[in-house]
């Protein structure tokens, strides 16, 4: 995955962050808070273990929780 890549909540991500409800798995729900649509993944990264992120990422995205939105900002 791109380091440089940063990622966006969607408006079902934006719900779930605000109201949680969908039974997120701990890591998952830290992650969609974190994600700001300002921070790339490297930056997202260093508040995981190593490899962990990507997983989390490819899961909260299929989800529909979080979209890719191009290089950092």
């Amino acid at each position: 995955m791109d380091d440089g890549l940063v990622f966006h909540k969607t408006p079902r991500g934006q719900e779930e962050a605000g109201h949680p409800g969908d039974g997120l798995a701990p890591k998952e729900r830290r992650c969609l808070i974190l994600i700001d649509g300002t921070k790339s993944v490297a930056e997202l990264a260093a508040q995981f273990r190593p490899g962990e992120l990507a997983t989390i990422l490819r899961d909260l995205q299929a989800s529909g929780y979080v979209e890719a939105g191009g290089g950092a900002a």
